[in-house]
């Protein structure tokens, strides 16, 4: 007679606990791993989005005028100082040091050197009394770079070697000689405005900047720019660097009369900023200087739009993993389309149908305006505005 077979009985409370441990366990894991982490075990989950937030069909566009204006920006007269300017720190106002067989008082202070900077530094003081042997010796670093003997009243320079600079903190001290055998005998030494100097590049002149301001309608339809200036070396020419908003726009020996092109791309409404700056042991003065800026826009008869981006549309556009796609297809007419969005204007050509653009960057939260407008006849046949995912 065959025997039962011996088997463990799981009950279902049992497995059901099972399952609520490793659901806490993934959750657990989800919340607290950090997510660069996480991505590296799980696959990342791709959700597809489309929101569709304008669907029209424009129709006919009648030709409307086009106007342009240059305006004349006058700039200050600047100049740019990149030669070794000196800097004074004042050290101490008054001071006294003495030296003895068994003693020695020193004076000792810190300083902070960027060694790429500097081309000398020392110090300068004046003797205003002084007991035994006026002998002053001054060490930096460590190494001894000054022992002479001081005159009552005069004014002492001494020069810091540079090759003794360290990067960040520097060491000065300042003490009187030894008496030596003169064990008796103790050399005091008191100074009056003792002074650290450095001769250094790149200050606060080797940079100069010219302010300008512009029209938000200025700068969304800048056609051209220009900048024009008289700019004179005093001494031997080298190159100047010109940027625009942090943009490098040349870094050259410019001629005297400056002319420029300046890319649209780089101008801004509100403050903009050109900033100069020149090699070493140059310095330049820069005249006259004017901004032209053209500007071309076209106005007349326009089929206008509103629609509204919610606040999740809105929050999704700025975390920059969705593309704004605005499509416009031509049926026929004129190969060039104006579209002005949000006091934006821009000029597409139908160089393949239809036209996509990506408008992220001119899209606001809630209400926003679209209008287009043609220079001649021109039928548009359908307009889309898409948010949707990013194609890798």
């Amino acid at each position: 007679m065959a025997k039962a077979g011996k088997y463990t009985v799981v009950r279902s409370s049992a497995i059901f606990g099972i399952l609520i441990a490793l659901f806490v366990g993934i959750l657990v894991f989800i919340f607290t791993v950090a997510p660069e982490v996480r991505e590296d075990i799980l696959p990342p989950v791709v959700i597809n989005y489309e929101n569709i937030i304008l669907d029209i069909s424009p129709g006919s566009l009648r030709a409307g005028v086009t106007t342009e204006g240059i305006r004349t920006i006058p700039l200050n007269d600047i100049t740019v100082d990149n030669t070794v300017q000196r800097q004074e720190l004042k050290v101490i106002r008054d001071t006294t040091f003495s030296s003895g067989v068994l003693s020695e008082d020193a004076y000792e202070f810190r300083f902070s050197a960027e060694l790429d900077k500097i081309s000398a530094t020392g110090l300068m003081f004046t003797v205003y009394d002084m007991t035994g042997v006026g002998d002053i010796v001054v060490y930096l670093n460590g190494h001894k770079v000054s022992s002479r003997s001081a005159v009552l009243g005069s004014q002492v320079i001494v020069d810091l070697p540079v090759t003794y600079l360290k990067e960040g903190a520097n060491h000065v001290e300042i003490t009187s000689k030894s008496p030596g055998i003169k064990f008796w005998q103790t050399n005091s030494v008191t100074i009056l405005d003792l002074v650290l100097f450095t001769d250094e590049y790149d200050s606060d002149k080797s940079i100069s900047t010219q302010v300008f301001s512009l029209s938000t309608s200025e700068a969304a339809n800048a056609d051209e720019a220009t900048l024009k200036a008289f700019v004179a070396p005093s001494g031997e020419s080298s190159n100047v660097e010109i940027k625009l908003n942090g943009l490098r726009l040349i870094k050259a020996t410019p001629p005297q009369n400056l002319e420029l092109t300046i890319p649209t791309t780089a101008l801004k409404s509100g403050a903009n900023v050109f900033e100069w700056s020149t090699s070493r042991d140059s310095k330049y003065h820069v005249k006259f200087a004017n901004l032209l800026v053209d500007t071309v826009k076209t106005t007349g008869r326009s089929h206008t739009y509103f629609f509204d981006l919610s606040s999740r549309a809105s929050d999704k556009v700025r975390t920059g993993k969705y593309a704004c796609t605005l499509t416009i297809e031509r049926d026929s007419g004129d190969e060039l389309v104006i579209v002005e969005l949000n006091g934006v204007q821009d000029r597409y050509d139908f160089v393949g149908n239809p036209i996509s653009i990506d408008v992220c960057n001119q899209l606001n939260e809630d209400r926003n305006e679209i209008k287009f407008m043609a220079e001649d006849e021109l039928d548009l046949q359908r307009v889309q505005l898409v948010i949707h995912n990013k194609d890798d």
